[in-house]
């Protein structure tokens, strides 16, 4: 069985506002969108628009999306980042999302294993690794990132990694080798449900703390990081580096 799929290309912009260029956060907006067959031809638009585009955009974004059942916005079987000037950046390539709904031409089996069989996170490549603890990252907060808000881009500082596909086949063996009492047999489903977007992250220290957080971390989609488009102030840098300190001594502590 494969499920159809589209693709949606989308560009996002800085929003021109007072104050949107400080850190450690500004606005970004949603710009012109289309719908194509293949990732080819999305790709073929992309770059021909990023040769032409006056205004140079934040990023653009293709994702790719079910045909003929429902997915809720930021949901999708994949998602390509691509600088302004067209090169990609980075892109998750398993599915994010949570069936609804069996579509009738196919049975819960099938069904099950396209939907969870793309959403088996393996880990990543040291390549697609492009940061390291201490790193400071933008981090574009859109629809398809689950972790954070939309419409804005936040300042991070890393402090842990996505793990690479060595280790996250060694947690992929010890889960099915230890839980395999309790596993359905479907190794597609019982990985996907258990290894995927939650595992794909950087651990992140954000510049911007709420008051009220009880703890000093948070968590940026792997393919949601980016370099600092702005420079980033001496004040700030201190802060988080000094946070990231501060993390550290509270790991030791445990």
């Amino acid at each position: 069985m494969n499920i159809e799929a589209w693709f949606e290309l989308t560009c996002y912009g800085v929003k021109r506002r007072r104050m949107t260029h400080r850190y450690p956060t500004y606005k970004i907006e949603q710009g012109p969108i289309s719908i194509h067959d293949t990732l080819e031809e999305a790709e073929s638009v992309l770059k021909c628009t990023a040769r032409s585009n006056q205004d140079v955009p934040y990023c653009y974004l293709i994702s790719e999306l079910p045909n003929g059942f429902q997915c809720y916005e930021g949901e999708s079987f994949s998602e390509r980042l691509y600088l302004p000037d067209g090169k990609l950046w980075s892109k998750r390539d398993y599915a994010y999302m949570i069936p609804r709904e069996i579509p009738p031409e196919y049975t819960e089996i099938e069904f099950d294993n396209e939907i969870y069989g793309r959403g088996v996170f393996e880990g990543r490549n040291p390549e697609e690794i492009k940061f390291k603890i201490g790193d400071i990252i933008e981090i574009l907060c859109y629809s398809g990132n689950n972790y954070w808000g939309n419409s804005r881009v936040e300042l991070a500082i890393v402090a842990g990694l996505p793990p690479s596909k060595v280790e996250m086949k060694k947690r992929m063996d010890h889960y099915l080798r230890t839980e395999s009492h309790r596993l359905t047999g479907d190794r597609g489903f019982d990985l996907g449900v258990q290894f995927n977007a939650d595992d794909d992250v950087y651990t992140v220290i954000p510049a911007y703390m709420p008051t009220a957080a009880k703890k000093l971390i948070d968590y940026c989609p792997t393919h949601c990081a980016m370099i600092p488009r702005y420079p980033v102030s001496e004040r700030i840098q201190t802060r988080l580096h000094q946070m990231l300190n501060k993390y550290f001594k509270q790991q030791l502590t445990l």
